[in-house]
């Protein structure tokens, strides 16, 4: 693959968008178009992201997010971008705090997710994290709803209902269990 031109399309404060032409040498294909959506802030390993697992006792911490691009609610695990400077762990740390009010007792590296492959050249950074389940102040976001502490059983038919879409938590899920054996 070679990438002929990349032209920056538009951004925003936490995305680069952009059209590339790609020429695929081998099988005789080019894309004049290809989307490529590119995090501002990267570490050198690729990572932009972190998503939480917030685990107390059997129960699983998510949060309801109304989500423009898909018209509608979502529940999700906390998750957010690094910031510049930042490392994975801290940023987990700060991300926990602002979306739920949580401290952690202990934080787990569950792997590395690629949430798009196809489109986003950015990585996220997934954790499992054991809390007492107190809550604090949390910093208000947009379309962001409070905590809600569901139990392993009632998640996992939640899952199985197509009620919980969002793949970090999937993705978190899945490692958690492989992971910690549970």
């Amino acid at each position: 693959m070679q990438t002929i031109q990349r032209k920056l399309m538009c951004e925003n404060t936490k995305f680069n968008i952009y059209f590339e032409h790609i020429v695929d040498k081998v099988n005789k294909l080019e894309v004049k178009d290809f989307l490529v959506v590119e995090p501002k802030v990267q570490n050198s390993g690729g990572i932009s992201g972190v998503a939480l697992l917030p685990i107390r006792g059997r129960e699983v911490g998510l949060i309801k997010m109304y989500r423009p691009p898909i018209k509608g609610w979502s529940w999700e695990i906390p998750h957010g971008f690094i910031e510049p400077d930042e490392d994975e762990l801290d940023s987990a740390k700060r991300e926990l705090l602002e979306e739920t009010g949580l401290t952690a007792l202990s934080i787990t590296p569950l792997g590395i997710v690629a949430p798009d492959a196809g489109i986003i050249d950015g990585r996220v950074q997934l954790y499992a994290c054991l809390v007492d389940g107190g809550l604090a102040q949390i910093t208000p976001e947009f379309g962001l709803r409070a905590l809600t502490w569901i139990g392993f059983e009632d998640f996992e038919q939640m899952l199985c209902n197509s009620e919980i879409q969002d793949s970090f938590t999937i993705s978190a899920w899945c490692k958690y269990k492989l992971k910690c054996k549970v």
